[in-house]
């Protein structure tokens, strides 16, 4: 199942923030390289307030809800699509708006629209949407079985469902699909900030509270406006080697993540997103270009809400303590899959969690009976404490 993109103007919608508080005006440009040495990690920004129904006239995600009992306590999840446990659940569709943002921090220009001087021959923009996110060329060996041709998290999700999608099964024709839409680019000049590296290694950093209130209240309303962004829809705002830290710079680094909450020009409806930086900085070793948006994507398609609530598991992957919820990418990240080669350009994946290791599902409804799909999990999660 192969599904293209679809490229709009690349006009330039310019949003210029400037904060006037002394403690958010710190800007730090150092020619200092990190390279591989960095702490990589992603969070989610769970919906605040419960699930609002809304009615058939307000354009809403596709999802689906179901429950899964361990050691008899019953767990609530929602994920996007339709249920693959029903027959017939059929192929679902997501536009995905893909917003480009060229940061200014100081002098420094991060701008995921353009070659980046010799270090690149194409965007990093271009890239992203010639990568598996969105082509569905790429056919995949997950633990023995076929997926594809089809996008990377599709057949993730394939493959951790397989039980119900394998041939012979209820839905052997199941997919969700990404329907990649680029939009116009938007400048954003932060207000505070770091640079590390020089040349093609130059890595941005900006402060997570300052950017995720930015792209709520202030670039929400914009690009609903002018380009007819949707709770439909799952906008991502790309960037190009920049990262987040949380309050000061040595509380870093989140490479991405995906958000929701209810959007008030909606009904209330429930609204997904996720920045996403396509990393080309090389500071973070084996976490390189399309790795942090396959895990995003990933735990967007599982857990839009970031509430799914799971048994307890940790200390593994960026996980040091026990965390209870459905992030399919967080006790894998910096694990990868082999490596995907499209347009002459290597791209890089990050392995993902099966459904059944979060549950303690034996067998596994995954792919050769393991629980991840490169086989990295060969049982389900151990219990935390």
């Amino acid at each position: 199942m192969s599904k293209t993109s679809t490229v709009r103007s690349r006009s330039v919608l310019v949003l210029a923030v400037v904060l006037a508080t002394a403690a958010m005006s710190m800007i730090v440009v150092t020619s200092a390289s990190a390279k591989g040495s960095l702490k990589a990690t992603t969070i989610v920004r769970p919906l605040k307030g419960r699930y609002h129904k809304v009615g058939p006239a307000v354009p809403q995600l596709q999802t689906w809800s179901s429950k899964v009992k361990v050691s008899g306590h019953t767990y609530n999840y929602m994920m996007v699509g339709t249920n693959p446990q029903k027959k017939n659940a059929g192929s679902t569709t997501v536009t995905v708006p893909v917003i480009p943002l060229i940061v200014k921090i100081g002098s420094t220009k991060l701008d995921p629209t353009k070659p980046f001087g010799s270090c690149e021959t194409k965007s990093a923009l271009d890239r992203f949407m010639a990568s598996p996110i969105f082509d569905g060329t790429t056919t995949y060996d997950m633990n023995g079985v076929s997926e594809g041709p089809t996008q990377y998290v599709d057949a993730f999700q394939r493959a951790e469902f397989n039980k119900f999608t394998k041939p012979g099964g209820k839905n052997p024709d199941y997919h969700v699909l990404l329907d990649g839409v680029v939009e116009p680019a938007i400048k954003v000049t932060a207000p505070a900030g770091e640079v590390t590296g020089g040349g093609c290694s130059a890595l941005g950093r900006v402060d997570i509270n300052w950017f995720d209130n930015y792209v709520i209240n202030t670039l929400f309303p914009k690009v609903e406006a002018s380009d007819g962004v949707t709770p439909a829809q799952f906008p991502i705002f790309l960037v190009r080697s920049l990262v987040w830290y949380d309050g000061s710079f040595g509380n870093c680094c989140i490479l991405g993540y995906h958000g929701a909450f209810n959007n008030p020009r909606f009904g209330s409806a429930l609204q997904t997103y996720s920045p996403t930086d396509m990393e080309m900085s090389g500071q973070f070793g084996s976490i390189q270009d399309t790795h942090v948006a396959a895990h995003e994507v990933g735990e967007w398609m599982n857990d839009p809400t970031g509430g799914n609530p799971t048994p307890l598991w940790g200390h593994i992957g960026q996980v040091s303590g026990c965390q209870g919820n459905l992030e399919v990418g967080d006790p894998l990240t910096g694990t990868n899959m082999p490596t995907v080669s499209l347009g002459g350009f290597t791209y890089h994946l990050q392995e993902l969690a099966y459904f059944s290791w979060f549950y303690h599902q034996s067998p596994s409804w995954g792919t050769g009976g393991k629980y991840s799909d490169n086989g990295t999990f060969t049982t389900f999660a151990a219990k935390c404490t």
